[in-house]
């Protein structure tokens, strides 16, 4: 995670209430969401939702439905 994030994660470290924290960076999609793939699981935040995560499947189209 630290190759090509360093300057980010710097600022962050030097926060005492994120120092030590770990760091999940997300992916602007088309719809204004952001969205992530962790351990088998899709990520995704909205403003209006919150944070969901559904199961990554093979057999999806990459959606996330809020499960």
């Amino acid at each position: 995670m630290e190759d090509g994030c360093a300057d980010y994660v710097m600022q962050w470290q030097e926060s005492r209430w994120l120092a030590g924290r770990l760091v999940l960076f997300l992916e602007e999609v088309a719809d204004g969401g952001y969205e992530a793939s962790l351990l088998g699981y899709r990520l995704r935040y909205t403003r209006e939702d919150g944070l969901e995560y559904k199961k990554d499947d093979q057999q999806n189209d990459g959606a996330v439905d809020g499960s």
